[in-house]
């Protein structure tokens, strides 16, 4: 990014509108009435080399003044106008709504929100953390700071409501210490190969019986229905259920992992030995064997 003496993105936002207008002039040469690439293709082309371009820094140079931060809303209605194939009178909200394409200024506020709840879910030492917090620059009405500026979209948008788990976990027990469970993908694999229903049923039921017929079967699962979430865990041999309601709007593999963390609080509060936990989500099931997850690796350091 281009840092001018006065931080005014002058400099930047020039930058950029050059770099756009050069992969401009080659959506120009793809698009045809006739012939060349269609309109998906072409907007393909402007989210991958002109607005990943546009939203990179977005949430620092979105503060400057309004004539710079027009000649991006410029770019953005020139590279609509040729996606869409409409003449150069039409006007740019309408080159929006077909294009499916929010505003930048909108885009924007977006992008500072979610690099906003980012920074809610870090540790306190996070160098980046303290711009959201209060300080006496923001009692400046003249000083316009992101921290100032994210603190009014966020109370404005009602995200102060929310809680936003942590990004990085810090379990009280280290993680290279504590037993590694053994994650069996075998009927996964069977069925990868085979595809005939009736046999996989037949087969799983072998397997586990063979591989597992001593130990206590645990079964997991949860779904979702109009964003509504629900877990269910169930214990064939002493003939226990438990079903719980979490929140709405959930993930389904959250929920599973979920699932799979409530049958773990079942073992350890009824005292089994051994016991087998069967679960149909192939990804819960992989995040647990790698000891990661990209979305909740608070619920994978949970089950470990």
């Amino acid at each position: 990014m281009w840092l001018d003496s006065k931080l005014s993105w002058k400099e930047h936002i020039d930058k950029i509108v050059n770099k756009c207008k050069r992969v401009l002039n080659i959506m120009k040469c793809m698009a045809g009435q006739e012939w060349g690439a269609d309109r998906r293709a072409l907007k393909t082309v402007y989210i991958a080399m002109i607005r990943s371009v546009l939203d990179y820094g977005s949430m620092a140079y979105g503060l400057a003044a309004k004539c710079h931060l027009v000649k991006l809303d410029r770019i953005q209605a020139q590279a609509l106008r040729i996606c869409c194939g409409a003449y150069i009178t039409t006007p740019i909200a309408s080159l929006q709504v077909e294009a499916n394409e929010m505003p930048l200024d909108i885009r924007r506020q977006q992008l500072m929100a979610v690099y906003w709840s980012n920074l809610k879910s870090q540790d306190a030492v996070h160098p980046t953390k303290k711009v959201i917090e209060s300080c006496w620059e923001q009692g400046l009405m003249r000083y316009k700071s992101f921290g100032s500026t994210v603190t009014g979209l966020i109370s404005e948008m009602g995200l102060y409501e929310y809680k936003c788990f942590a990004r990085v976990i810090h379990p009280h027990i280290p993680l290279w210490i504590i037993p590694c469970p053994k994650v069996d993908l075998t009927l996964l694999e069977m069925r990868e190969k085979d595809g005939d229903k009736a046999m996989e049923v037949i087969r799983a039921r072998e397997y586990i019986n063979i591989k597992y017929g001593n130990n206590t079967l645990i079964f997991t699962d949860a779904s979702r229905s109009g964003g509504r979430v629900g877990v269910a865990v169930y214990v064939p041999k002493i003939q226990m259920k438990k079903k719980v309601r979490i929140t709405d709007q959930l993930a389904v593999y959250t929920g599973e992992m979920m699932a799979i963390l409530l049958a773990v609080q079942m073992i350890k509060e009824i005292e089994i030995r051994e016991a087998v936990i069967c679960s149909d989500s192939s990804s819960a099931l992989v995040s647990i064997s790698n000891h990661q997850s990209k979305t909740r690796p608070d619920l994978v350091t949970g089950i470990l």
